[in-house]
């Protein structure tokens, strides 16, 4: 694994991880993503305490919870019984942390905590995202580029939903900049995944979005790719873009600042927390709800709301804008990529996540 929010490198500590497993008798009729991440034990599995992603335990034994964003993961309609099952067991002495992956998501869930249980939530709460590792490959390949003041100017996306992540505008900058003479390539690490809760496409423009990607010829487009080969494409540019219209965090982001690469991106929900505009990178403002989340969301807001296609052109807009400043400066994209680099160590590297979380267990477990 190289992004985890639990099972890091915990030896050194004298904590040992081990993968416990449950039957998988869910309650699938109402609220399937509540009884999906319910967590009851029989027996009682041996460990002194359990760690869960997105999970509640009803289980009489110490546990803690990462948290992505939505927690208890409702996913829709859930029945007020189960609902203040959930909320019972977070503010229970069982459950010792809650461990929200940014400052966001600790917002998003004291905001939906009701009053009598929220003194108790509160103060177990501390927002831990976890850590990243980069294979030794893509920091060569990083500090090879580095060196290098050859062109093309090169930029990297990389994202399954394409359109989600904002590939098309990314797509649409460079083709303006190269209009204007500008020798910029593209690298593109993409399925082309059509459907999420910020659009749905339909088959034909997949077809076409992909013959697109694979006949330009100033395109490296990849389907897909291992992790670690991702991260060495990723290495090799000069800047990585990732406009997204939503996020629980954004560990490609992570990434990016990782390899010391100055990121253009948005402004929603957790990702200011890792790219702050002028610092590691460059944000486009996109109209946000009261979460910090795009307000074009149909599901989450009311109208009038901005639209995908609306949105996309702000998008174009502001990706171009950075990519020319980026293009212009290449002190700028140091001193961005420097700064990026100084967070990941601070916060997001493997060893200083795995302290962090000691830290933590020896606070809160027995």
């Amino acid at each position: 694994m190289t992004r985890v929010s639990h099972g890091l490198p915990m030896a050194p500590y004298g904590i040992a991880y081990r993968r416990v497993r449950r039957l998988p008798l869910h309650r699938l009729p109402l609220a399937p993503a509540y009884w999906q991440n319910r967590y009851a034990f029989l027996p009682r599995p041996s460990v002194d305490a359990l760690h869960f992603f997105n999970g509640i335990c009803v289980a009489k034994i110490p546990w803690v919870s990462s948290i992505e964003m939505e927690f208890p993961r409702y996913f829709g309609r859930v029945p007020r019984a189960a609902r203040a099952e959930a909320f019972e067991r977070m503010a229970s002495e069982d459950c010792r942390l809650l461990l929200p992956l940014s400052e966001a998501a600790r917002r998003h869930l004291l905001r939906r905590t009701d009053d009598r249980w929220l003194a108790a939530v509160e103060k177990k709460t501390t927002v831990f995202a976890g850590g990243v590792r980069v294979p030794d490959r893509a920091l060569a390949t990083r500090d090879a580029r580095s060196a290098s003041s050859s062109p093309p100017f090169t930029i990297g996306f990389v994202g399954r939903l394409f359109w989600h992540k904002g590939g098309p505008a990314v797509l649409e900058a460079v083709e303006r900049l190269r209009a204007r003479g500008a020798d910029v390539r593209l690298v593109v690490v993409s399925d082309l995944s059509p459907k999420s809760h910020i659009i749905e496409v339909d088959a034909s423009e997949v077809a076409r979005m992909r013959d697109r990607l694979r006949t330009t010829p100033w395109i490296e487009y990849h389907a897909d790719l291992p992790n670690e080969e991702v991260l060495v494409r990723m290495a090799g540019c000069d800047v990585f873009a990732f406009p997204t219209f939503d996020e629980s965090l954004g560990w490609v982001a992570i990434e990016a600042i990782a390899l010391g690469l100055p990121t253009v991106t948005t402004n929603v929900f957790a990702i200011p927390e890792i790219v702050a505009n002028g610092v590691e990178g460059i944000a486009i403002e996109l109209p946000l709800d009261q979460d910090g989340r795009w307000r074009g969301i149909t599901d989450l807001n009311p109208a009038p709301r901005p639209t995908y296609a609306e949105t996309h052109r702000v998008l174009v807009e502001g990706c171009a804008a950075a990519f020319e400043r980026l293009l212009d400066d290449p002190e700028l994209r140091r001193k961005m990529g420097d700064a990026g680099r100084r967070k990941f160590v601070g916060r997001f590297d493997e060893p200083t996540a795995a302290t962090r979380l000691a830290e933590l267990f020896r606070g809160a477990l027995p």
